[in-house]
């Protein structure tokens, strides 16, 4: 019980507390963004290992602008933009049920409505085994994905799902285990997102 109390309070100190200092490693600035604690706009998206950028932290509605020089990150508070904000804070669809958030995907999907799927689908969207890393994945699908792509993930949710509670993995089987693309949806504070579409290894 006393470890609980420890940990919330630590947390608590974190997220009132946090410091440039904070964001200075880049395994901590990985934990952060996996777990969607802060959000990142890099400066050159095509450096996908550097965290030279900007960083919105949710626990404490701050901005950081981040200059990476080989193994040394710097971080220094800064006044967020107003598009950069309005990215970072763009709210997922307030889907609670899931068979009302696969309906809606699948429509979106249908109608190729980008605004619309990006309300459904996870910033730390991951789409390979390999490094993706670390801008919103949303963009990045829409910057890199063809038409066929997205029909890929709509036949494939159209084929059913499988689990419950806040976890579903579609398809339901996937053929040569091992084989073909499958994906999962999972519930996070009131939002089923799409977590993962991957091709099987």
């Amino acid at each position: 019980m006393n470890k609980i109390i420890f940990l919330i309070l630590s947390f608590s100190l974190f997220a009132l507390g946090a410091t440039s200092k904070d964001f200075e490693s880049s395994i901590k600035l990985g934990e952060l963004w996996e777990n969607e604690e802060i959000y990142f706009l890099p400066k050159n998206k095509n450096e996908i290992m550097n965290w030279s950028g900007v960083i919105y932290h949710y626990p404490t509605q701050k901005c950081y602008d981040l200059i990476q020089r080989e193994n040394k990150i710097s971080a220094q508070e800064s006044k967020c933009s107003s598009p950069f904000l309005k990215k970072a804070t763009e709210p997922c669809a307030k889907i609670l049920d899931f068979e009302k958030y696969k309906a809606q995907m699948l429509k979106c999907l249908d109608q190729s409505d980008e605004k619309c799927i990006r309300g459904l689908v996870s910033k730390t969207l991951q789409v390979s085994f390999g490094v993706d890393g670390h801008q919103d994945r949303r963009d990045y699908i829409f910057e890199n994905w063809k038409k066929e792509d997205f029909k890929r993930l709509h036949d494939l949710i159209k084929r059913g799902t499988k689990g419950e509670k806040d976890l579903r993995k579609f398809p339901p089987e996937v053929a040569d285990e091992g084989m073909g693309y499958r994906g999962e949806f999972k519930k996070e504070n009131g939002c089923w997102l799409l977590k993962y579409f991957l091709a099987g290894d």
